[in-house]
């Protein structure tokens, strides 16, 4: 009896040494992702640039592929959107700037694409990236930039989806199809719950329930990006009788109410991006980037 018994103990005992080792190594789901020992923070030697991330690889989807935002008229995040595949690279470029865009230097991170980037103040941000299997993830960053450290689970933000098409990335961490018709170019979200997505065929559409449901709220022919804050929207977009790309802004309603001006942002083409600061707006393409110092009439810098 006692023999089975001490069998018995040993074998509960190498049992239990299996399903630690498994869960160290992330083979058993805890309780959450967040349970998991996270990757250190990955770090590289950034170098002054005024080189922009790798585009996307076909011309077609160019048009709409940058990610920018700002936290001021000083310090932005910028990168490029491509289409995930497992085969693809492993790594990717987040750019940091801390001069208004007179440089940009670049960071290399573990990441197959960067769905979008986020600036909370000129310390503070993240990077919604895909990962190896070309799943969503979150990077975050402390020092404006310079590394960043994780991936967390994207469980409670907003981002494009690894895949080229209509949806977009959502919290809760799902795909949602934002888009009625085409693909999804361009995401910005006010806050947790509202959202606009620009779509390829110059559509904008609308969520204020996280993604639950979309409506349309306007078109905007041309529109290669748009970025909202509080209750402002601004839209980038080519413009005939512009030697660069315009911008239009107007309220953040149900429906885009733009006004009838459109500042021209002279040097800088697409592929570009908008972003709106609290000090002014930002309009970055690959190679040139235009800060002004005030975001409603577009005056330049």
């Amino acid at each position: 009896m006692s023999t089975r018994w001490g069998m018995a103990g040993l074998i509960a005992m190498v049992l239990a040494d299996i399903l630690l080792v498994a869960w160290a190594l992330g083979l058993v789901g805890g309780e959450s992702d967040t349970a998991r020992p996270q990757r250190p923070a990955q770090t590289t030697s950034a170098t002054s640039s005024t080189s922009s991330p790798t585009p996307a690889p076909s011309p077609e989807s160019q048009a709409s592929t940058v990610l920018l935002d700002a936290a001021s008229a000083s310090h932005a995040l910028r990168s490029a959107y491509a289409p995930c595949t497992t085969d693809g690279p492993t790594t990717a470029e987040v750019e940091r700037t801390d001069d208004g865009g007179a440089t940009w230097e670049a960071t290399e991170v573990q990441a197959r694409s960067v769905l979008r980037v986020r600036m909370m103040s000129e310390q503070q941000g993240f990077a919604v990236v895909a990962d190896d299997d070309c799943e969503p993830a979150v990077l975050t960053t402390a020092d404006g930039g310079a590394t960043f450290s994780g991936p967390g689970p994207a469980t409670a933000t907003w981002g494009l989806w690894p895949e080229a098409g209509p949806e977009v990335l959502v919290p809760g961490g799902r795909p949602a199809k934002a888009c009625a018709a085409g693909d999804a170019v361009a995401l910005s979200a006010a806050d947790g719950q509202l959202a606009l997505v620009l779509c390829d065929d110059g559509s904008v559409r609308r969520t204020a329930d996280a993604g639950q449901t979309w409506a349309d709220a306007g078109d905007v022919d041309g529109a290669v990006s748009l970025a909202v804050r509080d209750d402002q929207v601004a839209v980038l977009l080519t413009s005939d009788g512009c030697e660069g790309v315009g911008v239009r802004t107007g309220d953040l309603g149900e429906s885009l109410d733009l006004g009838s001006e459109t500042a021209c942002v002279e040097g800088v083409s697409a592929p570009a991006a908008v972003a709106v600061a609290e000090e002014g707006g930002w309009v970055s393409g690959q190679s040139k980037t235009r800060v002004t110092s005030d975001a409603t009439g577009w005056t330049l810098s």
